[in-house]
């Protein structure tokens, strides 16, 4: 059985606008997921239904056997899937790090010692424990994007959706981003991201989602996805640079997540060969 499972999810908003049409996934527990897409392709919408914060016109979700109807079931989600906005200032209000940290462990009724125990474990996993005092205006936006994740963190999510997690940082945010989405992973919890990089899903992603015009695709691998020029083409989407770069110089064999490791892949290999 398959950790999420849609079929035949369908959603049009209110003014008309159809966003999802027919989707079926199936997602397994630990997964790392991209999700990539044109603007308007439907992202961001399927992530709001499997949140729990949209309800589907049509079709059927469940999560770990169990089937989720819809907003009035968002409670059955709580610990189990946490949403990341693109725009991190549109989730946070507390005044402080600590205080926005601990708002959701306090909620949901947990005593002195949990609450404290889980906010500064969610600090700590996104390098934020230093703030926890800092008013949250005086923060960069790189690190209102962590405190972003540390809310749901401390929530013990095992489902995390981040939408567009490297949107407008810097290098040194992205970095950042990279680090705490490697030991998200490591530690189990299942990553759904949506990007519009290729080159970043390639290194970092398991399985690819293709959207185009609130439909899949396509869905697989990242090497069954990003070696199909028809459906990459389809949805607007360009090879990474490092495969681009491996197929200019005819090189065969698996192809390095970066173009750096792919340097050093074509060094060892001239020394084998000398």
């Amino acid at each position: 059985m398959e950790f999420i499972e849609l079929k035949g999810i369908s959603f049009t908003y209110p003014d008309g606008t159809e966003a999802l049409t027919d989707i079926s996934l199936s997602i397994g527990k630990g997964q790392r997921i991209a999700v990539l897409g044109e603007n308007g392709s439907g992202k961001s919408t399927l992530f709001f239904i499997i949140s729990g914060l949209l309800k589907a016109n049509r079709g059927s979700y469940q999560i770990d056997g169990k089937s989720i109807a819809g907003t009035r079931d968002r409670k059955s989600l709580v610990g189990k899937v946490g949403l990341t906005f693109q725009n991190p200032d549109v989730q946070i209000f507390a005044p402080t790090v600590y205080q926005e940290v601990a708002f959701g462990p306090v909620n949901l009724g947990l005593d002195r010692n949990e609450i404290k125990r889980r906010t500064f474990q969610a600090l700590d996993s996104t390098g934020m424990r230093h703030l926890k005092d800092r008013h949250v205006q005086y923060l960069s936006y790189g690190q209102k994007k962590r405190l972003a994740i540390a809310d749901i963190l401390a929530m013990e999510t095992e489902i995390l959706i981040l939408d567009e997690p490297f949107a407008w940082l810097d290098r040194k945010g992205q970095e950042d981003m990279d680090d705490i989405l490697d030991e998200l992973t490591d530690s189990g919890k299942t990553v759904i991201i949506s990007t519009h990089d290729p080159d970043f899903a390639w290194r970092w992603a398991g399985e690819i989602i293709l959207f185009g015009a609130g439909r899949v695709i396509g869905a697989g691998s990242s090497e069954e996805i990003f070696h199909n020029r028809e459906i990459l083409d389809e949805a607007g989407i360009s090879q990474p640079g490092v495969i681009k770069m491996a197929s200019a110089l005819g090189l065969q064999g698996p192809i390095p997540g970066t173009i750096d490791k792919l340097a050093e892949k074509i060094v060892e290999e001239e020394k084998v060969a000398i």
